[in-house]
C-alpha cells in the first residue's frame, strides 16, 4: 500500500480522548449518553433523523433515549423540530452549539493524535492529580 499510512491509536491515546470527552462533552455521565452523543454528531441537516429512528439505533431503552434528549434539547444542544401536518413525526436537528462542540473534539482528537507519547503522559499524569484532589 504505497502513499498510503497506518494510524495506530495507543491506548494511552484513547486514554487522553477519553478524559477529554469526559470534561467536555455532553453526555450526562451515562454510556447511553455517549452513544447518542455518537449519533447525534452525525446528524446531516439535509438528511433528517426521526425521533424513532434514533430509538432505533441505540441499543438502551426508550425511555433512556427520550429522557436523554429532552436534556440536551432543554440545555440547548439539539432541536427538536415537526413538518407537514402530522406533528407526531419529530426530527432532530443539531445546533450551532452542537457543531461548535464537535469541531472542538475533532481538533481536540487531532491534537491527542499528534502529541508525542512523553508529553500525552505528563498531561494525563496532571489531569489524574488534578481529578484526585
Amino acid at each position: 500500500m504505497r502513499g498510503h499510512s497506518k494510524l495506530i491509536i495507543t491506548p494511552r491515546q484513547l486514554h487522553a480522548i477519553r478524559q477529554w470527552e469526559r470534561r467536555h462533552l455532553p453526555y450526562y455521565g451515562t454510556e447511553a449518553g455517549y452513544q447518542l452523543l455518537l449519533e447525534l454528531i452525525q446528524v446531516n441537516c439535509q438528511i433528517r433523523r426521526t425521533l424513532k429512528e434514533f430509538y432505533l439505533s441505540i441499543p438502551y431503552a426508550e425511555s433512556t433515549v427520550r429522557l436523554l434528549l429532552r436534556s440536551m434539547e432543554s440545555d440547548g444542544w439539539i432541536n427538536m423540530v415537526s413538518e407537514g401536518d402530522d406533528k407526531r413525526i419529530r426530527y432532530f436537528e443539531p445546533t450551532e452549539k452542537l457543531q461548535i462542540k464537535k469541531d472542538e473534539w475533532i481538533d481536540a482528537i487531532r491534537e491527542i493524535l499528534s502529541t508525542p507519547t512523553e508529553a500525552l503522559e505528563k498531561s494525563l499524569e496532571s489531569i489524574t492529580d488534578s481529578e484526585n484532589r
